[in-house]
């Protein structure tokens, strides 16, 4: 039976052995491009929602008849904690 070396196990460096796996993507610039507008318009629609209810829950809390309170508690609360939610 052959007996192992510790030259057998591995061989190189651990930098060596970083260097081999490491892999380079390469991308053009019409492709960098997309993704920066890709991300860009995703980040924009994720936070466009987050001000559309707070100026217009007077507004919004008179047309489903509420009070202050529940205008308040509904609007103010349940509606904001879905959008947070989603968002």
């Amino acid at each position: 039976a052959a007996s192992l070396s510790s030259s057998s196990i591995g061989t190189g460096t651990p930098q060596a052995i970083s260097a081999r796996r490491r892999v380079r993507y390469e991308y053009s610039e019409a492709q960098r491009r997309w993704a920066v507008t890709l991300y860009a318009a995703t980040t924009t629609l994720l936070f466009a929602d987050q001000n559309l209810l707070s100026p217009n829950l007077s507004a919004a809390a008179d047309e489903f008849g509420f009070d202050d309170e529940t205008r308040d508690k509904k609007l103010g609360g349940h509606i904001a904690l879905a959008f947070w939610l989603l968002g």
